[in-house]
């Protein structure tokens, strides 16, 4: 067997095995959003398993002091199913070889086509979560959030400090554009997706940390 043949192997899997590996996520924030002395503020983070859920909760909880003394300090929804690249999706594997070995040869990569491979056409293993935090109903908004966006394997959550009056149903809209602000922010919502796709926030973080 030629050398270079199993140079060129090695190297694909090396590619493929960077890509995959976990890497450190961090949660994105909104600005701070302001309505009759009521302060919203939004957070996203990808995550790829339930077991990360919690962790990052608790991680939330301590960006700020301030938001363990809110009225509500997170509502939140989450959606993870798996990810066509850890399924071991060949054409997405293929895909992701080749992107990685023309990086280092210095050749140009289109960068359009380049995210339409972090998309997912079917949900498989799909889990769901939500939570309140003693605002009924912020939870399925949230959710509801994710879904119009196609987004998947990530947590979007929401601290609300009350500020004396009610706001009546127009806190909702304060709460998604509170969320809506943090996932705009990550960037998470640039990958052009069609009804029958959703958008795979997990890999796509990955690829956006390590190229910009």
């Amino acid at each position: 067997m030629p050398a270079f043949f199993n140079r060129s192997r090695c190297f694909k899997q090396l590619i493929f095995k960077r890509l995959i590996s976990d890497y450190r996520t961090k949660w994105i924030e909104s600005d701070m959003t302001t309505r009759l002395k009521s302060r919203f503020k939004g957070y996203c983070i990808p995550v790829r398993s339930e077991k990360d859920i919690q962790p990052a909760l608790d991680e939330l909880l301590q960006l700020h002091k301030r938001i363990d003394k809110a009225t509500h300090p997170a509502m939140y929804a989450w959606k993870i199913a798996d990810s066509s690249i850890t399924n071991g999706n060949s054409s997405s594997v293929k895909k992701l070889e080749n992107y990685g070995k023309s990086d280092v040869m210095g050749k140009q990569n289109d960068e359009s086509k380049l995210k339409q491979m972090f998309l997912i056409r079917k949900l498989q293993h799909l889990k769901i979560g939500h939570n309140d935090c003693k605002e009924p109903g912020s939870g399925d908004r949230l959710m509801g959030l994710l879904d119009r966006l196609r987004l998947v394997n990530v947590l979007v959550a929401v601290t609300r400090w009350y500020g004396g009056k009610l706001l009546g149903p127009s806190r909702f809209r304060c709460i998604s554009d509170s969320a809506l602000g943090a996932l705009q922010k990550a960037k998470y919502t640039e990958i052009t997706v069609d009804q029958h796709s959703w958008r795979d926030v997990y890999m796509f973080a990955q690829w956006k940390d390590r190229h910009e």
